[in-house]
């Protein structure tokens, strides 16, 4: 908990500013008490004739004119204190969300993967909620409950040493119970989190997939988990409830017991006495200490409040910790180079090895290929082979084991970071659009192209005819993952998004299965020109997209099993041979070269 609390440093003179008027409106609680029991004595005065009624009556609105100021000044500084209170709370939670986001989008995908999307949701925003409460309500209650206690003890003192006594019995006795109760409730607060993290899993799960749900008629399967982990997580809750629910009764039980025990002293200390003055400030005193006990006992009450949500906020900051304290196994270099300005688009794997860090087998073996600038390489194997692997290292999502994958002639680990993805236009395997704008997804990375740059993007990309369609052209509305565009339409998009960088190497994973085969075609061939000056990069599942690549890179098993073109991998790559063969009969092999021949002549004369 302590850890998380460096994120408040920022706001070190609002909290200068809280503990002042916390400290003010407690002191100024506790005048109250003072008055009263001097306009007792006042009036107790006048009844012996110690005093005049003119007197009496001046003291009297003397004294009150004073606890109505009082009264004014802790009304302001209870208008003033939640407001400091509240802006350094939520400050302390945006730096705090903030931190864990920007922490999460520097790690790489291997530390990301270790949570998962549902447990990062929970505790960016329910745990960092729980320790903002904590907070928010602490940061008075801490400050108020202690010197309520200090002031209260002082005043009493020079009354009655016995009432000291008092407090001192009760106080430690609260204490008590909210350690224990604190000591068992941790471990629940825990549970309850990890409660709330299946249950936001299986709604982000069954609310994202629910098409597939009902295709299935699985609604009622769905139902019974999601009821399984809501019962579980109400059932937890319903025990951390049961806990704390023994911490109120035992302050209200100390606090009553108190409040006879004060009167009980009063009692036995003016028993049988002649009413005297000194028995009558006595009394007045019982009462003072009466009024320093209810404000001592709700200042216990309030911490016991506050203590109910420690534990809760415990759990979540260790939740919080556990993100922050993840180190990115993929760093800058302290010395990063660059290439030569001459040396523009240039892949080179030179016997590169991968294995994932919890991996028992390397998913790539002593991989050896250049992708030269100018020219596209298709990447293609059966499933599992390590197609996303080879192009996940380009970027270094991953770190490659062994061996040297070089970008321009320089190890992409000695570049820095961002200056190795700005060579790179990646469009990946589930093209995924952003909430906003189709301008704002396409200016995504290249955000100073102009609408000729993005309208020619569009146009290779094949998206031209759907966005023109738009009444809004670029301005029409992406929703969130781009839900109202096909799978066709977002692919396109994805693939222009890439284009307007217009980047050095352009990486395509699997990224044209939702298109038809003419659309792929023009999509190709408009490609070809547009990327003639940078290296192409593709993974591909069907043989039709990457038939007329300059080369072709078979995987096996994570091994390169054959580098070449189309017919020559036909005539010596048995792996090759069994992939065309599982897609094209042979007949089929050449009437599809014979249809992308031809389209890409008729294309090339419609030009």
């Amino acid at each position: 908990m302590f850890k998380i609390l460096k994120f408040l440093a920022p706001m070190w003179w609002r909290i200068i500013i809280v503990v002042a008027l916390v400290a003010g409106q407690a002191y100024l609680q506790l005048l109250i008490p003072d008055y009263m029991q001097r306009i007792s004595e006042q009036m107790y005065a006048f009844q012996n004739g110690s005093i005049t009624r003119s007197v009496m009556v001046d003291n009297i609105w003397h004294y009150g004119l004073i606890m109505i100021a009082i009264t004014f000044g802790f009304m302001i500084i209870a208008v003033l204190a939640p407001f400091f209170n509240t802006r350094v709370a939520t400050e302390f939670g945006a730096n705090l969300r903030s931190n864990i986001f920007k922490h999460v989008q520097e790690v790489s995908l291997h530390e990301y993967q270790k949570f998962g999307t549902a447990s990062l949701l929970t505790r960016i925003v329910s745990d960092v909620r729980n320790v903002q409460d904590v907070v928010q309500m602490g940061i008075r209650i801490i400050i108020q409950s202690p010197m309520i206690l200090i002031i209260a003890i002082i005043k009493v003192i020079p009354l009655n040493v016995g009432y000291l006594w008092l407090i001192g019995a009760g106080v430690p006795i609260i204490l008590l119970a909210i350690g224990i109760i604190f000591h068992l409730a941790i471990p629940l607060f825990s549970e309850i989190q990890e409660r709330l993290e299946r249950v936001t899993l299986l709604l982000r799960q069954d609310l994202t997939g629910v098409r597939v749900v009902r295709a299935f008629n699985q609604q009622e399967r769905e139902n019974k988990f999601f009821d399984k982990a809501n019962h579980a997580m109400t059932d937890t809750i319903a025990k951390v409830g049961r806990t704390m629910s023994f911490l109120g009764p035992v302050v209200m039980i100390v606090m009553n017991v108190m409040f006879v025990a004060v009167f009980l002293v009063s009692f036995f200390v003016i028993d049988k006495q002649v009413i005297s003055e000194s028995t009558m400030n006595g009394f007045a005193s019982s009462i003072s200490v009466s009024m320093y006990v209810s404000q001592i006992m709700m200042s216990m009450l309030m911490l016991a409040v506050l203590f109910i949500m420690v534990p809760r906020a415990s759990a979540s900051a260790t939740r919080i910790n556990s993100v922050l304290v993840i180190k990115n196994s993929i760093t800058n270099p302290i010395n990063p180079k660059d290439s030569a300005p001459e040396v523009k688009g240039l892949v080179e794997f030179e016997h590169v090895t991968f294995q994932f860090p919890d991996s028992q087998e390397p998913t790539l073996v002593d991989v050896n290929f250049v992708v030269p600038a100018g020219t596209t390489t298709a990447i293609i194997g059966s499933t599992g082979s390590g197609k996303s692997s080879i192009i996940n290292l380009i970027p270094r999502f991953y770190d490659i084991s062994g061996g040297s994958l070089k970008i321009d002639g320089v190890d992409v680990r000695e570049y820095n970071i961002e200056v190795l993805r700005d060579k790179i236009g990646f469009v990946p395997q589930q093209a995924l659009l952003f909430s906003g704008s189709i301008r704002s997804n396409l200016l995504f990375g290249n955000s100073h192209a102009t609408d000729e740059d993005i309208w020619r993007a569009i146009e290779v990309a094949q998206a031209e005819h759907f966005v023109k369609e738009k009444p809004e052209g670029l301005d029409s509305e992406v929703a969130q993952g781009g839900k109202n565009f096909s799978g066709g339409q977002k692919q396109r998009l994805a693939i222009a998004r890439a284009l307007v960088k217009k980047p050095e190497i352009y990486i395509f994973d699997d990224s044209f299965s939702a298109l038809d085969f003419k659309t792929d075609i023009r999509l190709r061939s408009a490609l070809k020109n547009y990327t003639e000056n940078s290296a192409v990069i593709i993974v591909g599942q069907r043989v039709s997209s990457i038939m007329d690549a300059d080369q072709i890179v078979v995987l096996d098993d994570g091994k390169v099993v054959g580098i070449g073109k189309h017919n020559a991998l036909l005539r010596k790559c048995k792996v090759y041979q069994e992939i065309v063969a599982s897609q094209l009969d042979p007949d089929e092999v050449e009437k599809t070269k014979s249809m992308t021949q031809d389209l890409l002549a008729a294309e090339g004369g419609d030009r």
